[in-house]
């Protein structure tokens, strides 16, 4: 299963302001700044519901990544690409996206369907990029029916 990810190098690019967001560490270590931006950021239920926003500011604020995870996160980010080898992919795959995601958006997913071959792609209305955690029944339910299917086991 991929979540709210795209193919990589040339993808379609967050916009500018989010971007910057996501290339300090600041989200890390401001609970503040990270209440302040989690809405625009994230997307969907993110965008209404201040209890989720402050338990992801809790989570984070807790777990905060190390100094050289952060570094190779971004080169990982930077670098890397689906495109030689995603066609040589036979796994069933489940590509499941929101499509009020500031950070990856939904032609992303679209490029990640058509690269890979045998993949179901699945749209959930109005979550955004932390969808498992805005819109965790209705994922669950789409990943679980994924699961169940023959061609998966």
């Amino acid at each position: 299963m991929l979540a709210c990810t795209g193919p990589g190098v040339l993808a379609a690019p967050a916009g500018l302001r989010i971007t910057s967001r996501l290339l300090t560490p600041r989200r890390y270590h401001s609970p503040g700044y990270l209440a302040a931006i989690a809405p625009d950021t994230f997307g969907g239920r993110f965008r209404h519901d201040p209890a989720l926003v402050q338990a992801e500011v809790a989570r984070r604020s807790s777990h905060p990544p190390s100094w050289p995870g952060y570094i190779f996160q971004l080169l990982a980010a930077s670098t890397f690409s689906t495109f030689p080898l995603a066609p040589l992919i036979r796994q069933p795959t489940l590509i499941l996206a929101g499509d009020d995601d500031p950070i990856v958006k939904t032609q992303n997913q679209r490029i990640l369907h058509r690269l890979l071959r045998h993949s179901e792609l699945r749209m959930l209305e109005n979550a955004g990029h932390l969808l498992l955690l805005d819109s965790p029944e209705n994922s669950a339910a789409i990943v679980t029916s994924f699961l169940g299917k023959k061609d998966c086991s």
